[in-house]
């Protein structure tokens, strides 16, 4: 599953990233949560800093974990 993700250009992570979103936006939790939890994303994960955004207008509080391991 790693590989797949790795193999996609940056247009097939904005594709999927984009489809992420749509779900998100749309699912009655979401819309009536107060609160949200995020990640940033790296490589190429889900880019999540468009939800992030939207959450943010919408008037939720967004939680992003921080952690001070170091990934090599």
């Amino acid at each position: 599953m790693l590989e797949k993700r790795e193999a996609l250009g940056n247009e097939g992570v904005a594709v999927m990233s984009r489809a992420v979103m749509a779900k998100l936006l749309s699912h009655e939790r979401f819309q009536e949560a107060k609160a949200v939890a995020f990640y940033i994303p790296k490589g190429k994960e889900v880019d999540t800093r468009p939800m992030i955004e939207r959450a943010l207008e919408m008037g939720k509080e967004v939680v992003v974990p921080v952690t001070d391991h170091k990934i090599q």
